[in-house]
């Protein structure tokens, strides 16, 4: 269930607690944006949302690629630059560089 909601802390346009996706109300016509959170819907529907959440709070490992699949989908969609998916990768304390946070987005090559 997707909720338009200003309860969001103000460095994020939406997130995820399984089953609902807050989303800013400027953000809400965001597709891409809606892609990403979705990945993350999915993924906390599939592992729990108690033990994904817990995860996401203490490892920054699993933080960085659930970030790096939402991302990737945001980008797929054409919602946003590299760039700034890169920017923002950085912001989730996972200590990596802006070329590695780059590396990680591109789509793999196999």
């Amino acid at each position: 269930m997707i909720i338009s909601s200003k309860l969001i802390p103000a460095r994020f346009d939406a997130i995820t607690v399984w089953p609902f996706i807050l989303i800013r109300p400027e953000a809400r016509g965001d597709d891409a944006l809606l892609l990403h959170e979705m990945v993350h819907y999915r993924e906390q529907r599939n592992c729990g949302v108690l033990p994904w959440l817990l995860l996401y709070a203490v490892s920054a490992r699993f933080r960085m690629a659930a970030e790096v699949r939402g991302y990737r989908a945001q980008l797929a969609a054409g919602g946003i630059s590299l760039e700034r998916a890169a920017a923002l990768l950085m912001c989730y304390g996972i200590d990596i560089t802006h070329a590695q946070a780059t590396a990680l987005l591109k789509p793999s090559e196999d």
